[in-house]
């Protein structure tokens, strides 16, 4: 990841500091606009000269006062409040739709969450149960039901981006992708993960370049646009945290070494993608929800392929119901969702699971992430390849010890503080 990566990681965390310090301080109108101004031409002045430092300083301010000029009138909605509309009306028509499948109630609640993002239904038990084994991903709408939803678009036609018909196929993957998030009323989630594969098919389009870092702090910096107040929602920060985890740890985790067997390998790989998640959000789970589950790790790839099997499989019962064939596929759906259940319920009663009820303050978070940050140089000593000896890459490893024991000290620091 070089710097240019960073580009939109930057501008988004500007307009974040600006976005934060518009509940604390009051500027008038005017004022900010002359502030704004300035810094604009004092921008354009330093960038001619080239005054690297200088110039820095002045866009960090200019951005600084984008975000804080957003929070300030966030009355400005960007969205058209017809489309919004829109969107509510025909996701009425879809649950109405679910509720004629004769589905069993705990079946078309979990179908209603996990296709349409529509918990109402959902009991409090159920909630909980999914909260407690670590699998709320699930219901909640994000990049991963955009995957699934999607695979089999991606599998039969994506691999037609490299020829002539690229642009047909991208145009119809990125339409499929914001119809389906305008259906379910655009959640932050949903949207984070739209944007997000959107610039990748453009990249494959080969109409851009693509980074994952510089999609994940271009795509917060258009949702903060939007919306300046996302920036406090638990979704938002979840999904983001989540993302960055993966992007900074699956990497590092997955080169230290992977098994030979083919499904030995996929199942590693989805408990290291699982696990890079979760210590991506951890800090913020133990603040928001004070629960972190191990089982959640260790059962994600046996949630994920349950939860990809009733998502297709209710597809294939929507597609089935209009020809009164849907009772071909109802206890398939029924019986996916009991296992589901059943499997969760086992999970939520292993005795040690999870770290119990921690209430982690915001110091205690901001030590957690700073702990994880001191683990990148010595796992990334630890994945370089050595053809002679494997020992020396935990030698390497064991050397660079102010890293581990800063992150230790911050872990332990976060803990007493907690």
């Amino acid at each position: 990841m070089n710097s240019g990566h960073f580009t939109f990681l930057f501008f988004t965390a500007c307009m974040a500091v600006g976005i934060v310090v518009a509940d604390y301080i009051s500027v008038p109108p005017g004022a900010l606009f002359l502030l704004l101004l300035s810094s604009l031409l004092l921008l354009a002045a330093l960038w001619q000269s080239r005054r690297g430092a200088v110039a820095l300083t002045s866009l960090s301010l200019f951005f600084i006062l984008v975000g804080y000029m957003r929070a300030f009138l966030p009355e400005v909605s960007l969205l058209p409040a017809s489309l919004l509309s829109w969107s509510g009306s025909v996701g009425h028509l879809l649950l109405q739709a679910l509720d004629r499948m004769g589905l069993s109630s705990s079946a078309s609640s979990l179908l209603k969450a996990m296709l349409l993002g529509r918990r109402a239904d959902l009991s409090p038990d159920v909630v909980e149960l999914y909260r407690q084994t670590g699998a709320s991903h699930i219901l909640a709408l994000s990049g991963l039901h955009l995957t699934i939803l999607l695979g089999l678009f991606n599998f039969c036609f994506l691999r037609l981006l490299a020829f002539r018909w690229r642009y047909v196929v991208g145009g119809v993957g990125i339409f499929l992708i914001w119809g389906y998030a305008l259906l379910v009323g655009f959640p932050v989630s949903l949207c984070r993960a739209s944007l997000m594969m959107s610039f990748l098919i453009l990249g494959q389009m080969r109409l851009t370049g693509y980074s994952a870092w510089h999609s994940l702090g271009l795509t917060a910096f258009l949702l903060i646009l939007v919306n300046p107040y996302s920036l406090f929602d638990v979704g938002f920060q979840l999904s983001f945290m989540a993302v960055a985890g993966l992007l900074l740890f699956y990497p590092l985790l997955a080169g230290i070494g992977l098994p030979q067997p083919l499904m030995a390998r996929r199942m590693w790989q989805v408990m290291l993608t699982s696990l890079a998640a979760q210590l991506g959000v951890m800090p913020l789970l133990l603040h928001y929800f004070h629960r972190f589950s191990v089982m959640g790790i260790l059962l994600s790839p046996v949630y994920i392929l349950l939860a990809t099997a009733i998502i297709h499989t209710a597809l294939l019962l929507c597609l089935l119901a209009p020809l009164g064939l849907a009772f071909l596929i109802r206890p398939l759906v029924e019986m996916l969702v009991a296992a589901q259940h059943g499997l969760m319920s086992l999970a939520a009663r292993w005795p040690w699971d999870g770290a119990g009820e921690v209430c982690f303050s915001w110091g205690c978070v901001v030590l957690c992430y700073a702990a994880w940050l001191c683990m990148v140089p010595p796992l990334y000593a630890l994945r370089r390849p050595e053809e002679f000896q494997p020992v020396v890459r935990w030698v390497r490893f064991f050397r660079l010890w102010p890293y581990v024991l800063a992150a230790v000290m911050c872990l332990l620091a976060a803990y007493l503080l907690r």
